[in-house]
């Protein structure tokens, strides 16, 4: 979303979760606060730790990821495509499994979207969606407008 639009449909419907109330639910454990940027057209949502004291906790506290699959990334440009169309944009496999729990993501005191998760099982990559058009109007309605990535500071 680093353009001021989504990179799944292209659409400047983006809104960040940095106005809305903090809960539980947009924490990671051990981590901090997940700043949330969410597209209200196709519900594509990206995840950003942004205070750097958290970081530094993650980077202290978290085990360093021994094999990450390098070879994907180098192999294949990223792919224009969406998991949702059962092709994964890190590698082009088609092996996409959709979870059948979601989480939460608070949007407001009280309110609460469901957030599902998309995983290629061939390299690993996660995207992740709102799915429900009722929680992606709440979430235009409760957040404010993002016309690029939250900053980090």
């Amino acid at each position: 979303m680093e353009y001021g639009h989504c990179p799944k449909c292209n659409a400047q419907a983006l809104y960040s979760s940095a106005s809305a109330p903090v809960g539980r639910l947009n924490r990671i454990h051990r981590a901090g606060i997940v700043t949330y940027v969410v597209c209200s057209e196709c519900g594509y949502t990206e995840g950003y730790l942004l205070n750097p004291f958290e970081r530094d906790h993650v980077r202290d506290e978290w085990a360093i990821v021994k094999e990450v699959n390098n070879e994907t990334f180098e192999k294949y440009p990223v792919l224009d495509v969406s998991m949702q169309e059962n092709t994964c944009p890190a590698c082009g496999g088609h092996n996409i499994r959709q979870s059948v729990n979601t989480d939460a993501l608070m949007i407001a005191q009280g309110l609460v979207a469901s957030l599902t998760h998309y995983v290629c099982l061939d390299c690993g990559s996660v995207e992740r969606y709102v799915l429900s058009e009722g929680d992606r109007d709440a979430i235009a309605q409760y957040w404010a407008r993002a016309d690029r990535p939250p900053a980090r500071t």
